[in-house]
């Protein structure tokens, strides 16, 4: 009966860890460290940046390969390939609005006040501490100091260049920090 049981718990285990459960859905490399986010699609839960070796949610990223845009992730003693997550929705460009602020153009860069935020998506852009950035004129390339907020947080960077493509943004940066909203308040206390 135990051997049933326990056959029965991994057969469970494994069910439980599929790629329907889990996905890679970004990364941001420095020369020095690599952080990774994963989402659990079966809760909606999205992980903070995790480093390789970082356990998240019973996830843990042991290999990233670069070039192939994947991590291997392992769950217990069993470990998954997953692949940076795409566009379900093909590649339609990102929605990319000034909300606040201006810019000037100069040679074909654009250079935003330092008050400027930008709308790429469902992330806000700006600059904190009156740090500045600038773009391209087609809003493909930012460069400088400047902070990106999702409704998980903001990351700060320093010293960056963010790449928009089809399937997101690619961000290279000297310095990143993440942090996460404080938690909402509990109206039952």
């Amino acid at each position: 009966m135990r051997v049933v049981l326990a056959a029965i718990g991994a057969l469970l285990a494994i069910r439980g860890f599929s790629a329907d459960n889990v996905e890679f859905a970004g990364y941001m490399q420095s020369r020095e460290d690599q952080s990774f986010i994963l989402c659990d699609r079966s809760t909606g839960q999205i992980s903070p940046w995790i480093r390789l070796g970082q356990p998240w949610d019973g996830y843990v990223i042991s290999r990233f390969d670069p070039a192939a845009d994947s991590v291997t992730v392992s769950r217990g003693l069993i470990e998954q390939v997953l692949v940076l997550r795409h566009s379900k929705t093909g590649k339609a460009p990102l929605e990319i609005r000034i909300v606040r602020g201006s810019y000037q153009s100069l040679d074909g860069t654009r250079i935003y006040t330092a008050d400027a935020q930008i709308r790429i998506g469902g992330k806000l852009i700006s600059a904190p501490n009156g740090g500045y950035f600038v773009s391209n004129e087609r809003q493909e390339i930012f460069e400088g100091d400047f902070a990106v907020e999702t409704p998980n947080g903001i990351t700060p960077f320093k010293s960056a260049v963010m790449r928009l493509t089809p399937n997101g943004a690619d961000v290279v940066a000297k310095e990143a920090t993440f942090t996460s909203p404080p938690p909402a308040p509990n109206p039952g206390k």
